[in-house]
């Protein structure tokens, strides 16, 4: 499950209201990280 339910992912709130700033980066690599390692390294 997303950590934000119905937005998908990380920050993806943020995002929709535009308060998306320099961390934007490290937000994406983490969340492909988390979504990697849930589907168990694969």
């Amino acid at each position: 499950m997303p950590l934000h339910p119905g937005f998908g992912g990380i920050h993806n709130a943020e995002k929709v209201i535009g308060a998306w700033g320099k961390d934007a980066e490290y937000a994406e690599m983490l969340q492909k990280f988390i979504e990697h390692h849930k589907l168990g390294g694969k």
